[in-house]
């Protein structure tokens, strides 16, 4: 009798047990009924918004984007065509101040008259055949490696002009920097960076230097008693 109680006093407890956890799982898949019916509302009403905003507003803004493969391609032909604008300005860039072809250029600009600023610069203040003179010199002495500097050139022409007594506009018979400009462009000059060469030739024309060479040729060729035997040097 003992036992059949303990077993119905366990059949009783086991059944309280499964009710509770049956009733857990219905709360559970209410909930998640609930839930999913929320979502569904949330969902509408989200749907119903956005249309009426869509409906106001217009269409969305969308960033257009290009393909990349479209944009590497840009890049690359970008790039190339740098690289080939900056090698032809390195290989066409002008060895000598004064091109050959020039006649042309020169007689059509000899007519005109060249502004700098706001004054008028005089194009012929100096004859036409002594300004291509003087341009061929600089482009013979530009070849020999004794290139000229601008206030050199400014000084010949204002000697040159003082000398040969030509009546020039200038001030004192002192050519400026705005007939220099115009000067380079009737004879299409330019003004190049000297280099090491021409350098060091400046420095061995100085006189001093020349002087100094002659006397140490002179005291070797008496030590050596070479003064009056040319074809022993």
């Amino acid at each position: 009798m003992e036992i059949e109680k303990r077993k119905s006093k366990m059949t009783g407890i086991q059944q309280k047990r499964n009710e509770i956890k049956l009733k857990d799982v219905i709360e559970q898949k209410v909930h998640i009924v609930c839930d999913l019916a929320k979502v569904e509302r949330d969902i509408q009403i989200a749907i119903k918004s956005g249309a009426r905003k869509f409906q106001k507003e217009g269409r969305p803004y969308i960033r257009k984007k290009k393909d990349e493969g479209e944009y590497t391609t840009n890049v690359r032909c970008k790039n190339l065509g740098t690289a080939i604008i900056i090698q032809l300005e390195v290989l066409m860039k002008p060895v000598t101040p004064i091109p050959k072809n020039k006649e042309n250029k020169i007689d059509l600009l000899a007519k005109k008259q060249y502004k700098v600023g706001n004054q008028k610069d005089i194009a012929l203040a100096i004859p036409f055949e002594h300004e291509e003179t003087l341009a061929n010199g600089l482009q013979a002495f530009e070849r020999w490696g004794f290139g000229l500097s601008r206030k050199k050139v400014l000084f010949i022409v204002s000697d040159y002009v003082t000398k040969n007594g030509i009546k020039t506009p200038f001030k004192n018979n002192i050519s400026r920097s705005n007939w220099f400009l115009n000067f380079k462009k009737r004879h299409n000059l330019s003004i190049k960076k000297p280099q090491s060469v021409e350098y060091l030739r400046k420095a061995m024309t100085d006189p001093f230097v020349i002087k100094n060479y002659f006397k140490l040729l002179e005291k070797f060729l008496s030590d050596l008693q070479l003064n009056d035997c040319p074809s022993q040097i």
